[in-house]
């Protein structure tokens, strides 16, 4: 049997003025509620971490005091131009090298935004989204509305992977 009701109107019942004026407040609300337990899981933090890992790149590029502070001498010299590198090439004490300059404001570390996912044609995103989703018994959830719950975090992957 199909569930006969739509999220919006389902979540207008839960429409107070005093902190969601709207139906697409609360959806709002329940999305960013459910993203944040699902960043809290211990298996989902698993399964990121070994996405990032895996299939994860970074870019690295050396902020204005890095270029004057990282010269030939520096632990960093090697690794201050990066482009998609990727995460699983680092070796020895490279990320924490990495880490360390990053504290210091030497450079910039940015995590690649789409992890490709293990189908190879879908982000590591729309995996996670498919999983989640409900074999078409409910119309509340789908995989395109669940694909919002993620993207709904704004670092989503970034705080999961390190």
């Amino acid at each position: 049997m199909k569930d006969p009701f739509d999220p919006l109107e389902v979540a207008a019942d839960f429409v107070d003025q005093r902190r969601f004026s709207t139906a697409e407040n609360v959806l709002s609300a329940a999305k960013f509620m459910v993203a944040t337990q699902l960043s809290k899981d211990p298996k989902v933090i698993k399964v990121c971490r070994n996405a990032m890992h895996q299939r994860g790149f970074i870019s690295i590029k050396p902020t204005k005091q890095g270029l004057k502070v990282i010269d030939e001498a520096h632990d960093c010299y090697t690794l201050k131009y990066i482009k998609d590198k990727p995460i699983n090439t680092l070796r020895d004490d490279q990320w924490l090298r990495l880490i360390q300059a990053e504290q210091q404001k030497l450079i910039e570390i940015e995590l690649a935004n789409k992890i490709p996912g293990i189908k190879g044609r879908q982000s590591l995103v729309e995996e996670a989204a498919e999983y989640f989703s409900v074999d078409g018994y409910s119309k509340a959830i789908t995989v395109r509305k669940n694909k919002n719950i993620f993207e709904s975090r704004t670092n989503f992957t970034t705080k999961l992977i390190f």
